[in-house]
């Protein structure tokens, strides 16, 4: 990998995102910047160390970093940000993509589960089903659509992000191939909903949003 790549990676105590890594050098002296996110269990109070090379191959030996870092075990829950566009008006059957991010102090990768609900109501509490709605629920790398008895999902499961098989309920059709997650950053993902709304699913709608992450914590 080289600096600002935009590779992540990863093992089982933290996560380097190497587009917000990189190195100056100014006289003799480098400085180097690295992104990093530390993962649950792997927490508490951590001590650095330092460890250099130049050209022939001569190492300083590991030199302790003079710095200690302290790893909340607390569970910080995901947040979300409000839906763009943020207001608008289309006909019936024609294609919007809908995008909002979630982002995790513990890290993108603990994201897993996020919905989308639009309804005519001013507010959406979960387990409350109003008369009708289209609510679009993400689970990792797959998307589904919840079907018109509010008691499961169409076709019974979930289809791959870029997947050509469109889904769809009486009140709007989801398009895989047009929507997609994608990590923004370290702790930020943004995702995107293709929707078509039925003739039959009109008037002013309201948006809601709910993330969830692998910890157990939810927005």
């Amino acid at each position: 990998m080289w600096f600002g790549s935009g590779f992540q990676e990863s093992n089982s105590k933290c996560s380097l995102n190497v587009t917000g890594t990189n190195v100056t050098l100014s006289g003799g002296q480098y400085t180097v910047t690295v992104n990093v996110v530390f993962k649950d269990p792997y927490n508490g109070v951590k001590y650095t160390w330092l460890n250099g090379y130049d050209t022939d191959g001569v190492a300083t030996g590991w030199i302790y970093g003079n710095a200690n870092f302290t790893i909340p075990t607390q569970d910080y829950p995901p947040q979300t940000v409000a839906v763009s566009p943020s207001s608008g008006s289309n006909q019936p059957g024609q294609l919007q993509q809908f995008s909002y991010t979630a982002s995790d102090i513990n890290g993108a990768f603990t994201i897993y589960h996020s919905e989308l609900v639009f309804n005519s109501g001013p507010s959406w509490i979960p387990g409350y089903q109003p008369t009708t709605r289209c609510k679009i629920i993400q689970d990792s790398n797959f998307i589904s659509l919840e079907n018109d008895a509010q008691n499961g999902y169409v076709n019974g499961g979930f289809a791959p992000f870029g997947s050509s098989q469109a889904i769809s309920n009486s009140q709007c059709t989801v398009y895989p191939s047009q929507s997609r997650g994608v990590a923004t950053s370290l702790q930020s993902e943004t995702i995107t909903f293709a929707v078509a709304f039925t003739s039959s699913f009109n008037g002013q709608l309201q948006d809601h949003i709910f993330a969830a992450d692998n910890l157990g914590s939810s927005a």
